[in-house]
């Protein structure tokens, strides 16, 4: 098993509180709904060889991070280049994103994944436009907050304008993805009636429905990878205690996950590997459990239709 310092890699994310400056008024963002419904285009699959390195660049919160922490090192064992930008903030939800998209806000933590290693920056933070300039990206993932992604009204006009200005921001005109945030096992909001269950039904519904309205192809199935990987009733490590982030059984099916939906989806790479031939585990997994976990993560990409009818 390779060692790394994952868990010394979490321990950098910053959940503090999010400050803002002016908002755009409710009209304004309604104009914006109206006018740039019809000018969202999604570009075409890059081409990609094993002597490409892949640009990736995750928007979120440290949701994404528990998916992006072991995805550098799972691909680049299986041969793959690859950099990976966070553009992060603690607990961010799309209409946070918006505005300091708009406000040009100095807000977010830029995490690299670089030659290898993580690069951990907490001393400085950047406006979402300097993060967009600082790679041209290939693939850019967007997800909802966690505890609103069950909830379609808080992802627009805000998810339509992070994708308008991105696009147009960036030259390299990169593959948008959605990352299907997980359920919480417990605590969960009283506007998903306090149901786990009720709550992954819901968020697999609003991130179909972006999908739908943005012309998004393509999305990361992690709900419905965690959803099963929690009835596996001999695997624990799956959540932490806090029932909202993933612990490193879960960090490992979501990297799997990810790096499938890269491989034969994403990459548009003929010959490309299935991470069922993937061998590297982790601190705490064994190579057995390894095994399965990677192959459930091929098996809910394979039939990623079933739980969401709108994606490729």
């Amino acid at each position: 098993m390779k060692r790394i310092h994952v868990l010394l890699v979490l321990a950098f994310l910053v959940l503090a509180s999010c400050s803002r400056d002016d908002k755009l008024s409710p009209a304004a963002w309604e104009r914006f709904r109206v006018e740039r419904a019809d000018t969202i285009t999604v570009s075409q699959r890059p081409q990609f060889t094993t002597a490409t390195t892949v640009r990736l660049l995750g928007v979120g919160n440290s949701w994404t991070m528990n998916c992006a922490v072991m995805l550098g090192y799972l691909l680049n064992d299986m041969g793959v280049k690859i950099e990976i930008g966070l553009a992060m903030r603690g607990a961010a939800s799309l209409e946070q994103y918006a505005d300091w998209i708009y406000n040009q806000s100095r807000e977010l933590y830029f995490y690299r994944f670089h030659n290898g290693e993580w690069e951990i920056n907490n001393k400085e933070r950047f406006t979402y436009d300097e993060i967009l300039r600082a790679e041209q990206w290939d693939i850019v993932t967007l997800q909802q907050f966690s505890g609103r992604a069950g909830q379609y009204a808080t992802y627009q006009p805000f998810l339509r304008y992070i994708v308008h200005h991105t696009q147009q921001t960036l030259v390299s005109r990169p593959t948008f993805v959605l990352n299907a945030t997980w359920s919480y096992p417990w605590n969960v909001p009283a506007q998903y009636d306090y149901s786990s269950a009720a709550m992954y039904r819901a968020n697999l519904r609003a991130y179909d429905q972006a999908m739908r309205d943005e012309h998004i192809h393509y999305i990361m199935p992690c709900a419905p990878a965690i959803q099963q990987l929690r009835q596996w009733e001999d695997v624990t490590g799956v959540d932490e205690a806090d029932g909202a982030h993933l612990d490193k059984v879960g960090r490992y099916a979501v990297a799997c996950v990810w790096a499938e939906m890269l491989l034969h989806h994403l990459l548009n790479w003929q010959d490309a590997p299935c991470i069922t031939e993937g061998s590297l585990v982790f601190d705490g997994i064994s190579p057995e459990l390894g095994a399965r976990i990677r192959r459930l993560a091929h098996e809910v990409v394979e039939n990623r239709r079933t739980y969401f009818p709108a994606c490729r």
